[in-house]
Formats: C-alpha cells, structure tokens, sequence
C-alpha cells in the first residue's frame, strides 16, 4: 500500500482534517455472488415496502400538521412548517437502507428515506483506495435522471459531511450552500433550480429562530424540482414497526428481513429479549441505545411514542482486511453495516460499507470506513 498516494488522496478529497480521521481498508470490503442476491433481493423487498407505505400515509395526515393518531406519530419531531407541505407521492431518487450480517444472512436495520449525508460516501471510498465499481454508482444514476446543477443546502449540524458533499456535488457540477449563506441566496432573484433536498434545518443555538428561514426556502421552492423531496415522514422510525403494529402491513414480506420492531408507549408489549432502542427521529446511531432498561422504561410510559424498540439480531462479524495503528495491513474481522443505495424503481446503484467492533457499527475514527468489490468472475461498470 502507498501511504504517500494515500495520504495525497485523503487531502484532494478534503478528508485531510483529524476530524476525518478513521481507519483504513484500502482492499475495500469483498463480497461473493450470493451477497450480491441478497442486497438485490433486499433492495426489492424494499422497494415495494415503501410504495405501499408512501401510498397509506396520506389516510393519515392532513396539510397543516395532525390527523389519525399514527399521523401525528409519523410526524413528530418535524418542524411545523414541513408537515403544512401537501404529500407529493414521490419517492426520493436515492433511498439508504442499511444492513448487518447475521447468522441468517443480510438483514436489514434502517430504511434512510430522506437521508443525503452518506450520497458522497461510496465513491468517496472508491476514489480514495482506487477501487472499481459494483454497480454504476450514485452520481451516475443522478445524472442518467437529470440532475445536472443540483443545489444542495446544508444545514449547520451537517458540517462534518461537508468533503463527501462536495464530493458528490462535483460529480454533478452543483453547488453547496451552507445555512448560514441561505439567507442571502433565496434573497436573490434567480431562475427554476433542482435542488437535492429540503433539508430539517435546525438551530444553531438557543436563539437562533430558524422558523422564517425555513418558510422562506419553502415558498421559494414550492414550484422547484426536488431530489429528495421532504417526505420525512417515511424516514421516521415508527414506520419500520408498521408490519407488526397496522394489519394491512402484517402480510408484507419485509417481515423476513427486518426484525421485529414495536412503538414503545404505555399501550404496547415490552421486548422480550435484548433489543435496540431508537428514537423517532434520528440518524446514524445517534438516538440508538443497546438494551437501555432505563431509558426504555421511561419511555414506556408516555401516552404517545417517541421511540420503537427493534428485537436485536444474531450479529456476527465478517472478515476484512484493514490498516493497523502501524499502518500495516492486518486480516481482521467486524461487525458490518452494509449501505445499498437503490433508486425509484428499487434498482441498486451504489453501496459502502462500515466495520466496528461495537453491535451498533457507526463511524468514526475506530471504524473502518471503505467500499464492497465482487470477488471474481465478476463484471465491473468502466
């Protein structure tokens, strides 16, 4: 391995600062032809999950905020601004679902509806270990569909994602507008633009009122073409407990490869074993807790939910090749959470790959941050 070519690349991709820092698997992750199956099956599974949910949300909410009890539920957490704005039915051009391996096989963990943090994640890693590609990758997808010139804002508390961004971003010639500049550019008058998303812009401290900005960017972007168009409600975590708690959901076949879920709220069953705890509305593993009996208990009390608990699956680590603290490749193992990126027909078009030696794999600097190759034979996008 190259260490000076590798260093040079960290910092052509702006990864040079320590903040950035996380340890290295410059051979990328390996995955065989029955890995690959699984995600496709996955991704379908998937799929086909949300078209039914995106097309039972609008039973449950009204333009303006509330509804059905589920409807507040969905909404929770969300800003009122956005929960005034009409169901557009459309599904994002990029859904995230994450995935661990269990002695069951892939099993999936998250569905992230309305996350853009990891868009510049897989060919972030590719670029940087110089790794070839699985399927045609993310920014090529965006571009077959359009999205040349896209503007993307970024809220003040998505900084740390600021490279894989712009990263992204430069792929599609767009552009990248933090908060605090946000104001100055909805002030000034401008043609139709594409942006990626309409991101939950939240305050940077106690007296910062975000409100007026807020419905300044939606007024001004109600006729605008959206990417990831601000259907936050999909990416709230009571749906993932939808096929166990709403009958309509309960023959669906993403059954078999999510585990069971269930709203914690003074109604509904305890877990009966280790469990994962998640907030409504979080990402990554923020909001996610390991068999906090503490925290669950207190929670369970609450007329109204504010988390769901996910039954904890058979995790088991998987092999892969990293550098040690000397910089020396070593054959290890981890756990792995493993990101397919689909698009709106259910299609694979990207995946990256975090290993940690915690059951919750999240990022960071002890966690291995890098992109799957196919083990040959194989056929790679050029």
């Amino acid at each position: 391995m190259d260490l000076t070519a590798l260093r040079t690349r960290r910092q052509e991709l702006g990864l040079s600062d320590q903040k950035y820092q996380f340890v290295h698997a410059p051979q990328g992750f390996m995955i065989i032809e029955p890995d690959l199956r699984q995600f496709e099956m996955i991704a379908r599974l998937v799929h086909a999950f949300l078209e039914r949910v995106d097309a039972w949300v609008p039973t449950q909410i009204r333009p303006g905020g509330g509804g059905s009890w589920w409807g507040s539920i969905l909404q929770k957490g969300l800003p009122a601004p956005y929960t005034r704005l009409p169901w557009k039915g459309v599904l994002p051009e990029t859904v995230m679902i994450d995935t661990v391996w269990t002695d069951h096989g892939w099993q999936v963990v998250e569905i992230d509806v309305t996350n853009r943090n990891g868009l510049g994640f897989p060919m972030t890693m590719r670029e940087l270990y110089g790794l070839p590609k699985i399927w045609k990758g993310t920014p090529a997808a965006w571009r077959e569909a359009g999205w040349q010139g896209v503007v993307q804002v970024m809220g003040a508390r998505q900084r740390f994602y600021e490279p894989y961004f712009r990263n992204f971003l430069r792929s599609l010639e767009g552009e990248l507008i933090p908060q605090a500049d946000l104001a100055a550019w909805l002030a000034r008058p401008r043609e139709a633009v594409q942006l990626l998303d309409l991101p939950v812009l939240l305050p940077v401290d106690e007296s910062d009122d975000v409100t007026p900005l807020i419905e300044a960017l939606l007024e001004r972007a109600a006729n605008w073409r959206v990417a990831v168009p601000p259907v936050h409600q999909l990416s709230s975590k009571a749906v993932l407990a939808l096929p166990w708690e709403i009958d309509a959901f309960q023959d669906d076949p993403i059954r078999h490869i999510l585990p069971e879920t269930r709203l914690v709220c003074r109604s509904r069953q305890m877990p009966p074993g280790d469990f994962f705890l998640k907030l409504l509305q979080s990402g990554g593993a923020h909001g996610t807790f390991v068999n906090d009996t503490e925290r669950l208990a207190r929670l369970s009390a609450e007329r109204r939910p504010e988390a769901v608990w996910q039954r904890a699956l058979p995790i088991v680590k998987r092999r892969i090749e990293h550098l040690d603290a000397n910089d020396n490749l070593v054959d290890g193992e981890a756990f792995i959470r493993f990101s397919i990126y689909i698009d709106r027909e259910g299609t694979i078009v990207d995946g990256d790959v975090t290993g940690g030696q915690e059951s919750i794999v999240h990022g960071g600097r002890n966690a291995i941050l890098t992109a799957p190759v196919l083990v040959r034979p194989c056929f790679f996008y050029r």
